[in-house]
């Protein structure tokens, strides 16, 4: 019995999945408290959206989004993810868009973003974009340059540059992305499975049989 309790606590440690830990592949790290590039959508046309550029060498799991941001009146913005065409963002390929609400009334400086996310991601360089899709004349956020270990290619689009396209700039803004860890993520594969139902399975018939007593006749004699 001792036996068959060791064994049902090891496999229920074995496959009870543990939850994956989150962990930083980007950070930049935060920027300038006020001043940068800022995302508006207005009703007289006017528009701007600001990007940036981050590379994988492996293939990951995103759990969150993203970015330095100075936000003053309530709003939200749509945080999308692309892919990448010759360093700049692919338009063709918008692989994820979520809208979510800013930290306001502020000031409000903070990182503000996507999180809870299970997007998987192979390796390669994606973009990530902050954009204002609603004509509103009364909200817009910043972005703040400056940050200490800025990406790579930063990308911008405006009504009054180059017909709206994607143009590269210097940048500078504050991006991060979570994602999964996927050392900490243990899900029992279909095999352990097998192989812990049949040792199971072989400890409870061994048990049985020497619970069973051997058949004997009416002189006391074994059965053979």
């Amino acid at each position: 019995m001792k036996k068959i309790l060791l064994f049902l606590t090891a496999g229920i440690l074995l496959l009870v999945p543990r939850s994956a830990q989150a962990i930083l592949i980007v950070d930049t790290d935060s920027g300038w408290p006020q001043f940068g590039v800022s995302i508006y959508n207005r009703s007289n046309g006017d528009f701007q959206i600001n990007a940036g550029q981050f590379t994988l060498n492996q293939s990951y799991t995103i759990s969150s989004l993203e970015t330095w941001m100075y936000s003053t009146s309530p709003g939200s913005v749509d945080l999308v993810l692309y892919g990448d065409k010759g360093d700049l963002p692919d338009p063709n390929n918008e692989i994820l868009r979520q809208n979510f609400d800013v930290l306001a009334p502020g000031p409000v400086t903070d990182w503000q973003g996507l999180t809870g996310l299970h997007q998987p991601l192979n390796s390669g360089s994606y973009w990530i974009s902050l954009e204002k899709t609603t004509t509103d004349d009364n909200f817009s956020v910043n972005l703040p340059s400056g940050a200490p270990h800025p990406l790579s290619h930063y990308a911008y689009r405006a009504d009054e540059d180059n017909n709206g396209d994607w143009v590269p700039y210097t940048g500078g803004q504050g991006f991060r992305v979570g994602a999964l860890d996927g050392s900490t993520a243990v899900v029992p594969e279909p095999a352990t499975l097998v192989l812990f139902g049949t040792g199971f399975l072989g400890l409870m018939i061994r048990s049985r049989r020497k619970r069973v007593p051997a058949a004997t006749t009416q002189f006391g004699l074994p059965l053979k």
